[in-house]
């Protein structure tokens, strides 16, 4: 399962991505939309 987090520009988003790769989410990926098609976006 794939993680998506939009507007992940942001220090915020950034930090979250970080995070999550730290704890083993190796399929983090940040976008500017507001979906990836699939309904996976986690908005900020």
């Amino acid at each position: 399962m794939s993680i998506i987090i939009g507007g992940g520009r942001g220090f915020i988003g950034q930090r979250l991505v970080q995070l999550l790769r730290e704890k083993g989410f190796q399929n983090v990926w940040i976008v500017s939309r507001k979906s990836d098609g699939k309904g996976n976006t986690l908005i900020w």
